[in-house]
């Protein structure tokens, strides 16, 4: 799996007297799949040389490059895939036998509402109820 990269030219804009915005795409594709495919913008001014702008291009690319390395190495490490068959192994997948079944199964999954949206919630039908009354 070797990282294939292309850099084009895609694009020079007007922005101002003397200054231009210089945009390069990267392509870069892993074993026949897109794994980076971005456009990169320099700033260019009429007394500014190329190479600094090459530098800075360079720097930017490089580090989605050294990105997309980090996360295909870990994704490939073994861990990830004991994380993987974990996760399956601790699902339930039992079907409900009668209603009370599903009922207690749907009164857990609200039991997750983190405590905020859940005091919104009660906030807003408190206020709905004030309202009601007068």
């Amino acid at each position: 799996m070797a990282l294939i990269v292309t850099v084009e030219k895609a694009q020079v804009s007007y922005v101002q007297p003397g200054l231009w915005n210089i945009n390069m795409h990267l392509t870069a594709t892993d074993d026949g799949v897109t794994a980076i495919d971005k456009d990169y913008s320099a700033r260019f001014r009429n007394k500014d040389r190329f190479d600094s702008k090459a530098k800075a291009l360079i720097s930017a690319m490089q580090i989605d490059i050294d990105k997309y390395y980090s996360e295909r190495f870990i994704f490939s490490d073994k861990d990830i895939d004991i994380l993987a068959t974990t996760v399956q192994e601790g699902l339930d997948l039992r079907e409900p036998t009668d209603l009370m079944e599903v009922r207690g199964k749907s009164h857990q999954a609200r039991a997750i509402i983190p405590k905020k949206a859940a005091s919104k919630k009660s906030a807003a039908k408190k206020s709905v109820s004030k309202k009601s009354r007068k």
